[in-house]
């Protein structure tokens, strides 16, 4: 970095070396910096949506992952981690919604099967809820109904 201070790939390095040493201010603000330089850098978006959840900020998260999903719609574990952004929010619907649809462009996601099981069982929907666990555990035997 002390040789190329403007360089998103490095800035970015140095983001998820940060979030990997759980120090989530200092990656949120390496992700920004790369995304100044390059605005469209989709997995700093994706970095900073998940250094934005660590440190609690739900909305501005869900805010960045729905960037990152309309520059790569087709991405399954984008869809998948803005279900656990609002999850986290509560609004179990929409978590239902973006866990589903991760599992439509990823068939085999099992937890995507299993979370979108536990936000249909906040959601009171006992019957989908199961279906959804026993597609999970059908993927991955590991994942037991809660």
């Amino acid at each position: 970095m002390a040789l190329k201070p403007d360089d998103p790939d490095g800035l970015y390095n140095l983001g998820v070396t940060y979030q990997k040493q759980k120090d989530y201010e200092k990656a949120i603000e390496s992700y920004r910096k790369a995304l100044s330089l390059r605005p469209n850098f989709l997995e700093a978006l994706a970095g900073l949506a998940a250094g934005q959840l660590s440190i609690n900020k739900v909305d501005e998260a869900i805010a960045t992952y729905k960037t990152a999903i309309a520059a790569q719609p087709d991405d399954p574990n984008l869809r998948f981690n803005l279900g656990t952004a609002l999850f986290n929010k509560g609004d179990f619907q929409a978590a239902a919604d973006s866990y589903r649809e991760a599992a439509r462009l990823k068939p085999d996601f099992a937890h995507a099967y299993y979370n979108l099981g536990m936000s249909l069982l906040r959601l009171n929907d006992n019957a989908s809820a199961q279906s959804a666990f026993d597609q999970a555990a059908r993927l991955d035997p590991s994942l037991k109904k809660p």
